[in-house]
């Protein structure tokens, strides 16, 4: 047992660094749902209110819709200690990232033993999709992964040991708290749930049976739990992010479009060799590293291994069989139900468990399967050949992506030179504008300045006055559209981390 907290102790701080290090330049800019966030955060700890002035809000809004409660609350601890930056910011989804290292190593050992727990750490901890997806934060997808782990864990606890209270009241809490971390839980969550409810229909039973208060306790708790959400969901507010990228986008072909979509997550290309980045007729570049999978090519193997081994399991392994392909099975959902057409690695996420967990039990399952000790000696070697050559590879690319992912498709780098430069210009100006180039400008005016730039606004207030003196920030490429309508004279000048030119600053009047 010792021997392997201290191999889970190692994992950790494997885990800690690949999520920790460099987190406020890398990824490279500061995304305007992560200013979004972090102002909100920033509000509620100086003032208990949102930027609405909302007082200890369970949903924040955001852009037109909601942002969920563990995508701002686990920030204020952070902001609180280190003040507000981006790092401050992006820490508490590094943190989850963590946390979800530890408690897959609890998952594996109780779907299979120690062993499997361990590789499932390692596995994840070096997975090239949990890392990057823990290094900033649009939504609470970490949390998601943590509650689902947590409440999968806790239900299997429950179920093994006669349904004891505080195993069941602890999975009802994580899988209830799950609506309140990220939109794809919505879907996931509750058909995860109704999947198990079906194929433990008899232990279910038992349950309601010989233990009737204990089972509408947990009821009744988890309901109460969901109050808020189905309010949120009554009142209309709950549906605005769905109808936003509603799959009825698609079109008319919505089945056939729908299937092709769930089919690709399956894909190697998309889970081994390319990632979303570089997913054929993917524009975005902010939810993968570009260059390499999801996970990594060595893994796929080891992947369709655990999946034979586990589709074969004998009936005393049927809580990992069901669990674990429940979760393979339901996994792209979340960008199926959406206006997407290529797969993606967020709405997605929670398919990072059943990949991590397979590949883990294949790794076990063959060294069990080569009785030779030799044999079992050159595996191991390998695996840690591979693990290291590939994860120093990844470590590499994603230093590359500084240069990848600066633009408007990937982090949008340059707002926090913007609004400093037109917090130190004083008075020189009648307003400040953050042009194009930028979603979510206020956001990035409201971070930066922390709503203490009066004069600064996302958008001319007056175009078309051309006697008052403006200060104006504009990417690159919007410079046709500033020229329209501006005459104007650079004063400054902001470059990507490549040195090529990003963003000018003019001192500038509208034209008659």
């Amino acid at each position: 047992m010792t021997k392997n907290f201290l191999l889970l102790g190692l994992i950790i701080l494997l885990a800690a660094y690949l999520r920790f290090n460099n987190l406020e330049n890398n990824p490279p800019g500061f995304y305007t749902d992560e200013a979004s966030i972090g102002f909100n955060a920033y509000k509620i700890y100086t003032t208990a209110r949102d930027e609405h002035g909302k007082f200890l809000p369970v949903f924040f809004e955001a852009f037109g819709e909601f942002k969920n409660a563990f995508a701002v609350y686990p920030v204020v601890p952070f902001i609180a200690i280190f003040g507000l930056t981006e790092a401050s910011v992006r820490y508490a989804q590094a943190a989850f990232g963590i946390l979800n290292v530890v408690l897959i190593f609890f998952l594996g050992k109780v779907l299979w033993n120690s062993t499997v727990g361990l590789l499932s750490a390692f596995v994840l901890a070096i997975s090239p999709w949990h890392i990057h997806l823990s290094r900033f934060i649009i939504e609470s997808h970490n949390a998601f992964l943590l509650f689902i782990i947590s409440g999968s864990l806790f239900s299997i606890l429950a179920k093994r040991n006669k349904w004891r209270s505080k195993y069941l009241i602890i999975a009802v809490i994580f899988f209830g708290l799950s609506f309140y971390t990220y939109f794809a839980a919505r879907i996931f969550t509750p058909l995860l749930l109704l999947g198990l409810l079906f194929f433990w229909r008899k232990d279910i039973a038992v349950l309601f049976k010989n233990y009737t208060n204990r089972a509408l306790l947990a009821l009744l708790l988890f309901i109460l739990i969901l109050v808020p959400f189905l309010l949120h969901m009554a009142s209309g507010q709950g549906l605005v992010r769905f109808k936003s990228v509603s799959l009825s986008k698609k079109g008319n072909n919505l089945f056939a479009a729908s299937s092709s979509l769930y089919a690709k997550h399956f894909e190697p290309k998309f889970v081994f060799l390319f990632g979303e980045s570089d997913y054929p007729g993917q524009l975005y570049v902010r939810h993968s590293i570009s260059g390499i999978g999801l996970f990594y090519k060595w893994q796929l193997l080891f992947f369709a291994l655990g999946l034979i081994f586990l589709i074969s399991t004998d009936k005393k392994r049927s809580d990992a069989k069901v669990l674990v392909l429940l979760m393979l099975i339901l996994y792209p959902l979340g960008t199926v139900v959406s206006d997407a057409t290529t797969p993606l690695a967020t709405r997605s996420v929670i398919g990072i468990l059943p990949y991590s967990l397979l590949i883990a039990l294949g790794i076990y399952k063959l060294f069990k399967v080569l009785k030779n000790t030799h044999l079992q000696i050159a595996l191991g070697f390998l695996i840690v050949f591979l693990s290291v050559f590939y994860l120093n590879r990844f470590i590499g690319l994603s230093r590359a992506y500084l240069n990848r992912a600066y633009g408007y498709n990937g982090f949008q780098y340059g707002a926090r030179e913007i609004v400093e430069y037109f917090m130190n210009s004083g008075d020189s100006y009648s307003v400040k504008i953050l042009d194009g180039g930028f979603d979510g400008r206020q956001a990035y005016l409201d971070f930066y300045s922390q709503g203490k730039c009066a004069d600064c606004y996302a958008g001319d207030p007056k175009p078309g006055d051309h006697q008052l003196s403006k200060l104006i920030a504009v990417s690159v490429g919007n410079l046709t559209s500033f020229y329209d309508q501006y005459d104007g004279e650079v004063v400054h000048k902001i470059y990507y981390p490549d040195m090529r030119e990003a963003i000018y600053l003019f001192h500038a009047t509208s034209k008659n």
